[in-house]
């Protein structure tokens, strides 16, 4: 019932896979809002991160994570990140200003987070690198668990909770004319168009995303 303990960094650098099919998001929430319980509609068994914190108790519906899997904000003037893995549903938070970013890779099932200066792999659920040469390491704050919403009231009826990101929510598509050509951008997961006959006003405003 036991893992496995690899015998150097480079077997250890075996047990890192990819994620199959559709690309999992890798967006950053870094300007994260969030709104009183009673502004915000969850169903009761809806699941969420819930985050118990002496600066104030904050709730992350795994609806929002899916979009935005790593939440940057601040706490009492220190920085923290949050990492949602969806392939093995854990979350974890840390006391970093770390520009950590989201990968494909998985460790026993969790995805990895990646230093952007050297391509190291960072564990978000061992808080180490697992791979690469970042030689920095990261420690879990306590507090932090998946609960259905009604439970997250329940045990911190005063947690407030994140919004969407408003680029993210959905609006309605414009119609083109039929045969209008469109030029087409693709970021993350955002696809953005725009009329071939606004491309040369630097003000155009995309007409699909």
């Amino acid at each position: 019932g036991l893992s496995p303990v690899p015998r150097s960094d480079l077997a250890r650098a075996e047990w890192i896979g990819n994620v199959g099919g559709a690309e999992p998001s890798r967006q950053v929430n870094d300007r994260p809002q969030f709104q009183p319980q009673s502004e915000v509609t969850l169903e009761p068994e809806a699941p969420v991160v819930l985050w118990l914190h002496a600066e104030g108790n904050r709730v992350f519906p795994l609806d929002v994570l899916q979009h935005t899997p790593i939440v940057r904000m601040q706490r009492a003037g220190q920085p923290y990140l949050l990492a949602w893995s969806d392939s093995s549903g854990t979350a974890a938070v840390f006391q970093t200003d770390q520009a950590l970013e989201m990968t494909s890779d998985q460790l026993f099932g969790v995805r990895l987070l990646a230093d952007p200066k050297t391509g190291s792999r960072v564990s978000p659920v061992l808080g180490a690198t697992v791979y690469g040469d970042s030689e920095f390491s990261l420690s879990m704050e306590p507090g932090v668990g998946v609960v259905t919403a009604a439970e997250a009231y329940r045990e911190a009826p005063d947690a407030i909770v994140l919004q969407l990101p408003p680029h993210l929510i959905s609006a309605p598509v414009p119609v083109l004319p039929v045969g209008e050509r469109v030029r087409v951008e693709r970021s993350g997961n955002q696809v953005e168009a725009w009329r071939e006959s606004s491309l040369a006003d630097p003000s155009a405003i995309p007409v699909d995303s």
